[in-house]
């Protein structure tokens, strides 16, 4: 009797307790859409950088940097106060190289520069602007810079180089050293003095 109802029940209970059909676990779309742009190397790698922190139009800058240079001479500009020049140049794709190895060769002088109390420069990551802010004791050290070697020759090779740029001076107390980035550029966007390379 016993057997009779256990093969009358097995038919029933075979037919409600079939296995669950088994499942892959499938990722998402945007897990797959992450995973396609991984799989295109380093540039799928940077361009989800760029689109999750938006670092377009990011820019890093050196600290201001204050140097030992002598003056030409005892005297600063008008009142007792100094002399802030901010520069920005958009650099063009061809000129990168040149642009570069320019700017370090000025750069490396300029803790000799007779009159440069200090510099930073700054550079965006994903662009072609560059940006430099020099203050200067006076204006006499000021234009023998600007004359000298090797602003001049980089300077009179601007034009292969770059497609544009915007520059600003002003003259503030010396306490008031360092001015801030965020500062520097205000100043430039209130002047915006446009000089075409030659």
């Amino acid at each position: 009797m016993k057997k009779t109802v256990i093969r009358s029940l097995k038919p029933l209970v075979n037919r409600h307790m079939t296995p669950a059909p088994k499942t892959t676990s499938q990722p998402g779309p945007n897990l797959r859409r992450a995973l396609r742009l991984l799989s295109t190397g380093a540039l799928g790698l940077a361009a989800i950088v760029l689109t999750v922190f938006g670092l377009n139009g990011c820019a890093i800058s050196t600290p201001f940097r204050s140097t030992d240079a002598p003056s030409l001479s005892n005297t600063q500009a008008d009142d007792g106060r100094v002399i802030v020049v901010i520069t920005e140049a958009t650099v063009t794709r061809e000129g990168r190289r040149d642009f570069s190895a320019g700017s370090a060769a000025i750069v490396a002088g300029l803790d000799r520069q007779p009159g440069l109390l200090g510099y930073s420069v700054r550079k965006e990551l994903f662009g072609e602007r560059a940006w430099t802010m020099t203050a200067w004791r006076d204006r006499a050290s000021l234009e023998l810079f600007l004359n000298g070697q090797p602003h001049r020759r980089v300077a009179d090779r601007a034009g292969d180089m770059l497609s544009g740029g915007r520059f600003a001076q002003t003259e503030i107390e010396e306490s008031e050293l360092p001015l801030s980035w965020s500062e520097a550029m205000r100043l430039l966007d209130a002047e915006n003095r446009a000089y075409t390379p030659n």
